[in-house]
């Protein structure tokens, strides 16, 4: 699957979570990427959350017709 692109959304200097990103892989589409500082350096997490309304936002989706 073929990197097309990374868009860095936020950048954190406290905390746990360094930076969030979103990214076009291929045909498809990822939202909320995590990059963490681990004990063992810096990972990237897989993304998951809730809206403030409780309902669950797609965060790996088709980005065209045919990829559904």
């Amino acid at each position: 699957m073929e990197i097309i692109s990374v868009k860095i959304t936020s950048v954190f200097e406290t905390g746990a979570v360094k930076a969030k990103a979103n990214a076009v892989l291929g045909r498809f589409g990822v939202r909320g990427i995590k990059v963490c500082e681990g004990k063992s350096g810096l990972f990237v997490a897989m993304p998951s959350y809730k809206s403030a309304k409780g309902k669950y936002i797609d965060i790996f989706f088709p980005m065209d017709k045919e990829a559904k």
